[in-house]
């Protein structure tokens, strides 16, 4: 444990101390310390707690996990280099301190503990946890997997190039707007883009084989020159048909002007039996209490 106003590295042998940040590291460490600061193993921190005036953050690298048990104080914020980050216990960062997950091989672990940070950043790498909620003032997904629940008022935000993949229900409510890139829900349960209004810009592509339902009065808009995807798509040898749900109530609007794309394995022609193709062919359902519901082309 270090208790302090200023920053440091630290690597399970020791503290280096620095001007601005905190940086764990989760592998082995260099060689060229002195034999009485070497680590005799990967780093694992039970609980790593920093003074309320520390103003620098905490940086994460090395390929080992390192778990925070403790209610840290530091306000610099949070990244997420390399390896996995660890949340042993629920409050453990400070809910004005922003968290950044940075590298392909970079994981922030929730597990069953619920968080609350300021702005979150996907740059690439992974969310995950199990029952435990993730509360940020907004999101910015750029690339990388989200397997862990988003909650919150805050609102998401896909601006960049890269792959955003979702495989859990959020129940977030500001909104999620992608402009750029794809963006894949693959939830079985719930929403994968929470509870507030979709909106799919034109060159941006959305879909997988997941499920949206907004609350009431929310609208789902998928824009002129944008993608929705049904399902997989094109991957080889994939002949089982999936289904992209999109779900809204009340004065809410489901409006589809963009290109769809989904895979035909069997040609069913006039059949009206939808029990048939749905176990080779991909679908849209669309789910609505209200009439309102835009062209398709």
């Amino acid at each position: 444990m270090h208790r302090g106003g200023h920053g440091g590295e630290w690597r399970g042998d020791g503290l280096r101390h620095h001007q601005s940040r905190h940086r764990l590291c989760g592998g082995g460490c260099p060689h060229r310390l002195p034999a009485w600061r070497r680590c005799h193993h990967a780093a694992s921190a039970g609980t790593v707690t920093f003074a309320a005036n520390t103003s620098g953050g905490l940086t994460k690298t090395g390929a080992g996990t390192l778990t925070l048990s403790g209610a840290n104080t530091y306000t610099g914020g949070t990244t997420v280099n390399e390896g996995v980050l660890a949340l042993g216990a629920s409050g453990v960062l400070a809910d004005t301190g922003a968290v950044t997950v940075n590298g392909s091989t970079a994981a922030l672990s929730l597990g069953e503990n619920n968080e609350t940070v300021a702005a979150v950043t996907l740059a690439d790498g992974k969310i995950e946890g199990t029952t435990g909620e993730l509360s940020a003032s907004s999101y910015d997904m750029r690339n990388g997997l989200v397997d862990a629940i988003l909650a919150g008022n805050a609102a998401l935000a896909k601006t960049t190039t890269g792959t955003v993949r979702v495989s859990t229900a959020n129940t977030y409510t500001g909104g999620t707007t992608i402009s750029a890139g794809s963006y894949i829900i693959e939830n079985t349960t719930g929403s994968g883009t929470g509870t507030g209004d979709l909106t799919v810009l034109s060159g941006a592509r959305f879909g997988g084989a997941g499920r949206v339902q907004t609350a009431a009065n929310r609208n789902i808009t998928v824009a002129s020159g944008a993608t929705l995807q049904i399902g997989k798509v094109g991957a080889y040898g994939d002949s089982a048909g999936q289904s992209l749900t999109l779900s809204n109530s009340g004065t809410g609007i489901i409006s589809l002007q963009g290109t769809m794309e989904f895979d035909i394995v069997d040609n069913y022609g006039g059949d009206f039996n939808l029990d048939a193709p749905l176990l080779t062919n991909d679908v849209l359902v669309l789910e609505s209490d209200s009439a309102s519901c835009s062209a398709v082309r």
